[in-house]
């Protein structure tokens, strides 16, 4: 697929795959999918879409004049000092118990400074870190998690290595993706190593949080520590207009 003029749907419709930095779903116009002049029901000629055609025939579509277009992009996250069994990352070395009661004692706070404090610490920076590997799909409109639409994060050639805190520095996201309440990313995370890759966690963000993310502005962090037995501990999301 490409940011061209084809889609499933709308006015000069658009579900691309390529883009400057993000995967995205926008094309050379407004529309498409969830898009400004009408989603996937177009307005005129029934069919698989295209240029200057409708999409799959109908209306009205799935999008509509106020659907709100988003840039969705995975920024970076914050890994836990070790396994949930208590091993460090490499070498199955045993955390210290100092550093675990560090970690609860962070975890109790609401939001992710503690968290990222706490990653900064002497302590944990003395423990092997992850090499972290990953992907992140999208759910765009509560139908399930498109695979046409995976985007992988770093693979075993670009990925940073040894951090608690990687920054995805490639193709991160997606852009004009309809902002409703059931758009969701799932990301999934693993620790490079020569054999097996060691799991580090399996995360959905909300269509709540996606929109929270969307009023703040900035990179706005998700605490996840609960989805993954405190191996993932946050994902910092930003989602922009467009």
């Amino acid at each position: 697929m490409s940011a061209g003029n084809s889609g499933a749907g709308g006015v000069a419709g658009s579900l691309g795959s390529a883009g400057t930095g993000m995967a995205g779903f926008g094309g050379a116009s407004a529309a498409g999918i969830g898009g400004s002049n009408g989603g996937r029901g177009g307005t005129s000629v029934a069919g698989a879409g295209g240029t200057n055609v409708g999409g799959a025939g109908g209306q009205a579509g799935h999008g509509g004049a106020g659907t709100q277009l988003a840039t969705i992009e995975i920024i970076q996250c914050l890994i836990g000092p070790g396994k949930s069994d208590g091993s460090g990352w490499d070498f199955n070395e045993p955390i210290p118990q100092s550093v675990t009661t560090a970690l609860a004692t962070a975890l109790m706070a609401p939001d992710v400074g503690p968290l990222i404090n706490f990653i900064a610490t002497s302590a944990v920076q003395a423990l092997s870190k992850p090499d972290p590997i990953g992907l992140i799909e999208l759910n765009w409109d509560g139908t399930g998690f498109d695979s046409d639409l995976q985007i992988v994060l770093a693979d075993i050639n670009t990925n940073m290595e040894d951090t608690f805190q990687p920054l995805w520095l490639n193709v991160r996201g997606w852009r004009s993706v309809p902002l409703s309440l059931a758009t969701m990313v799932r990301v999934t995370l693993l620790d490079e190593d020569l054999l097996n890759h060691d799991a580090i966690g399996v995360a959905t963000i909300s269509g709540a949080q996606i929109q929270a993310a969307f009023a703040a502005g900035g990179t706005y962090w998700i605490r996840v520590e609960q989805m993954t037995l405190n191996q993932l501990l946050a994902i910092g999301i930003q989602v922009t207009p467009g």
